[in-house]
């Protein structure tokens, strides 16, 4: 093979690794940007988990404290 033919493949070859280069580095963003939204995703519904959880919390302290008063029967009704 001739100088001359040679540099012309070794540029199509280096050209044609630049090209999948270029298409492996576009997939990997892609890939990147829906990771990042399925993570986006995944934090919301943790914080509204962790919402309702706090709710849940509260509304346990406050029907717990209704047991904590001492019982204290209705003479009333036995008299």
């Amino acid at each position: 093979m001739r100088k001359s033919a040679f540099r012309v493949v070794t540029f199509c070859l280096s050209f044609r690794n630049l090209h999948l280069a270029a298409e492996l580095g576009k997939t990997l963003l892609d890939r990147n940007h829906d990771l990042e939204q399925a993570l986006q995703q995944v934090y919301s519904t943790n914080q509204e988990q962790l919402q309702e959880i706090e709710v849940r919390n509260v509304w346990g302290k406050q029907s717990n404290s209704c047991f904590d008063a001492p019982v204290v029967p209705n003479v009333h009704l036995f008299a």
